[in-house]
């Protein structure tokens, strides 16, 4: 089963790349500051950088995953297989929806649905781990709107009157580098993520391990998410140039105290709440509430779905050889 886990994780990973960190490009593509082919292999670069240098620096993001519940002796390899599995299979069928879903929350539900499947009493649950996923959540919700409100206003009086020419053209610029910067602390976050899980396997992770997680989510990155950038960066929203680089900014910096902190936080979720309030500064309008609301769908059906499918496949991992 050692090598399923591999397996599993090669694929979680690889889904991740593929349909989370576009919300890191959408803004950047979606002004046209930035080709789609020039977006998707800076950013597969910077994710790579983000898993790589984030965990030699500060792991604790991966920490906290590694203490989200406490498994039995020998059944760390079939929940984690579990729940791996459980984010590819949803995270595979939503990008065939063009709906951007979180993988980090869906491995926190498998995780927790494969813990109750071996243990099946709520103190396989660490509750000061689970804390840090709510207050993630909480805060990456409420984050982004205020913080994409407070920076797209303060950048908009850069493109009034006669300063609009030169504030876009320095705004072209720093898109480049909100691109890297939100590139590089999605790895940072769901990256260290999943090395938390495969903690539960391996017990610490190696270079090797480190290595592999970077190079999968780079690879993902580079061969897909046009989908989840059009319904992000299109469909949801209509903005201009100084609001794409207010989301950005305004993401970068909720992921990176996050990351800091051992919180996890889910790129998609404050991305997409910091491109609304960017995009609510001048007018409402801009925002399509019906495809913000499938994807807010998308999000709350990650737990209960992810949940079911980790507690059952658990169960049926336990009855293969190990």
């Amino acid at each position: 089963m050692g090598l399923l886990c591999l397996l599993g994780i090669t694929a979680a990973v690889f889904i991740n790349g593929f349909t989370d960190a576009p919300n890191a490009m959408a803004t950047a593509v979606c002004t046209r500051a930035v080709t789609p082919k020039k977006a998707v292999l800076i950013g597969g670069a910077c994710n790579f950088l983000g898993v790589f240098i984030m965990y030699r620096l500060n792991p604790s993001v991966s920490n906290t995953m590694a203490s989200l519940v406490v498994l039995p002796p020998g059944s760390g390899q079939a929940v984690v297989l579990a729940a791996l599995c459980s984010i590819a299979l949803w995270g595979f069928g939503a990008w065939l929806c063009g709906v951007p879903t979180s993988e980090s929350h869906g491995l926190i539900a498998g995780l927790t649905g494969g813990a109750l499947a071996v243990f099946p009493s709520l103190t396989a649950i660490r509750v000061d781990a689970w804390v840090k996923v709510l207050k993630g959540f909480v805060i990456s919700v409420a984050f982004g709107l205020i913080a994409g409100l407070l920076c797209s206003a303060i950048l908009a009086l850069l493109c009034q009157g006669r300063q609009r020419r030169r504030g876009e053209r320095v705004i072209d610029g720093f898109q480049l580098f909100s691109l890297c910067c939100m590139a590089f602390l999605h790895g940072a976050q769901d990256g260290l993520k999943f090395l938390g899980a495969y903690q539960y396997v391996v017990g610490q992770i190696g270079t090797g391990s480190l290595l592999l997680v970077s190079v999968v989510m780079t690879i993902g990155t580079t061969m897909g998410g046009f989908k989840i950038i059009k319904k992000v960066g299109m469909d949801m929203v209509q903005m201009e140039k100084y609001q794409g680089l207010a989301s950005d900014l305004a993401a970068s910096t909720g992921l990176l105290m996050a990351s800091l902190g051992g919180v996890p936080m889910s790129t998609s979720h404050i991305k997409t709440t910091a491109m609304v309030g960017a995009c609510a500064t001048r007018s409402i309008k801009k925002v399509n509430f019906k495809v913000l609301g499938e994807i807010f769908q998308g999000w709350i059906y990650t737990f209960p779905v992810c949940g079911v499918l980790g507690f059952g496949l658990t169960k049926l991992f336990l009855l293969l050889p190990a």
